[in-house]
């Protein structure tokens, strides 16, 4: 499926075997739009891409570099680098490729041989085009044109976005603002911790800026990996606690824990009820707090959680938005799982002039699921089919249901 050149318009750009490094980069800086080119060894082995942004960014004198090497500027870690390990699921893989970025195509890499399996365009994996339905068919042909209206978080802060240790790019944000609004106390505070290297979004700030601050997580295996990957940080405090809201409140840790009056960031990642726990925030008031939303809920959609700590369905972002603003936070970026918030007094230092969630957050494939009714009873579902955490395909429950293959 992943060579089928015709289904999935593949866009291979590939030197020739013998090409000089520098007519690459010369043809490379020739085209206006962050074209990435691919660069391969014999047999198809994948080394990396050179993409003209990079080139740019990176200040290449063409006149005067005239030893740089390959590795000097393939970049193998960009979100168009999709690889692809023994036993995961690809199309889970894919989608999270093509949500995260604003890329046109992903190369797909195998982590087992090396090679390069295929290039995906991301129009044709989100829109494979309708056959004809044969007299015969007995199903119904469902399709929706995402590509009409899909846009990916490029808006405001998000265009800085970029993973060192974040998911979804939240370590380019965080560094974006911070830039903009300065520091005070440079502490951060983050839960669910896990290890407080995987997927952490202050992580970052830690290690590359001088921040301290303070881990909580509540698993006691999780809690013991993020000891011992902070035994060398003297201003780092590990926490092994589950965070509640009405006992063992983040207040009632943070004080326990010695954290200074002011903080500069609050990263809430419980994958549940994240808005009570921050609605249960009263003696501390972070200058930016980085909340995880439920994306498979629509803008439009006020959702909370249940009130209580053993149910975990998530909450909208339009409820998260309305929970800010009632604590006196302004939306200032939206990631895939994330919501940004700062303070109202520090607002306009980011110059953002339209912070509505739906500019900030366009619709997408996720929140936007559809349903219509046919005429023997029937409710058809149209919209991201699939568990967003593991990839797995909805199931029809029973004759009532049908579930679209788009």
């Amino acid at each position: 499926m992943i060579n089928n050149i015709n289904k999935f318009g593949v866009k291979q750009r590939c030197m020739e075997g013998g090409q000089k490094l520098m007519d690459l980069l010369l043809t490379a800086l020739h085209f206006e739009r962050d074209m990435n080119f691919y660069i391969f060894e014999n047999e198809m082995i994948f080394l990396g891409i050179i993409n003209r942004k990079v080139l740019l960014e990176r200040n290449i004198r063409l006149d005067k570099d005239t030893d740089i090497r390959l590795k000097d500027i393939c970049v193998q870690n960009e979100p168009g680098i999709v690889r692809w390990p023994k036993d995961k699921y690809l199309m889970k893989m894919l989608n999270d490729a093509f949500m995260d970025s604003p890329i046109d195509e992903a190369v797909i890499v195998s982590e087992e041989t090396g090679q390069m399996e295929g290039i995906i365009n991301r129009r044709e994996f989100f829109n494979e085009a309708l056959l004809a339905a044969p007299e015969d068919d007995e199903e119904m042909l469902c399709h929706r044109e995402f590509s009409h209206f899909y846009k990916p978080y490029n808006n405001g802060l998000s265009r800085y976005a970029y993973n060192v240790n974040s998911q979804h790019g939240e370590d380019g944000v965080l560094k974006a603002v911070f830039d903009k609004i300065g520091t005070t106390s440079k502490y951060a505070v983050e839960f669910g911790g896990w290890d407080g290297i995987y997927l952490s979004n202050i992580r970052e700030l830690i290690v590359g800026k001088g921040f301290s601050g303070l881990f909580i997580e509540g698993d006691k295996k999780r809690a013991e990996e993020l000891r011992n990957n902070y035994k060398d940080y003297p201003q780092v405090v590990c926490v092994e606690a589950y965070v509640g809201f009405r006992t063992n409140t983040l207040d009632s840790i943070l004080h326990d824990s010695n954290a200074p009056e002011q903080i500069d960031i609050l990263s809430i990642d419980i994958d549940g009820y994240d808005y009570h726990v921050w609605d249960a925030v009263q003696d501390y008031r972070p200058r930016v707090v980085i909340i995880e939303y439920n994306p498979s809920i629509p803008n439009d959609i006020m959702v909370v959680n249940p009130h209580l700590e053993n149910v975990f369905t998530g909450s909208s972002a339009a409820a998260l938005v309305e929970l800010g603003r009632r604590k006196g936070y302004s939306l200032i970026a939206v990631t895939q799982t994330n919501l940004l918030f700062i303070v109202n007094e520090e607002y306009d230092k980011l110059e953002i002039w339209d912070n509505e969630l739906s500019v900030l957050r366009p619709v997408d494939r996720l929140g936007d699921g559809k349903y219509f009714q046919t005429y023997d009873k029937k409710i058809v579902f149209t919209g991201h089919n699939s568990y967003i955490w593991s990839g797995e395909p909805f199931e029809d429950g029973d004759n009532r249901f049908y579930f679209s293959n788009i």
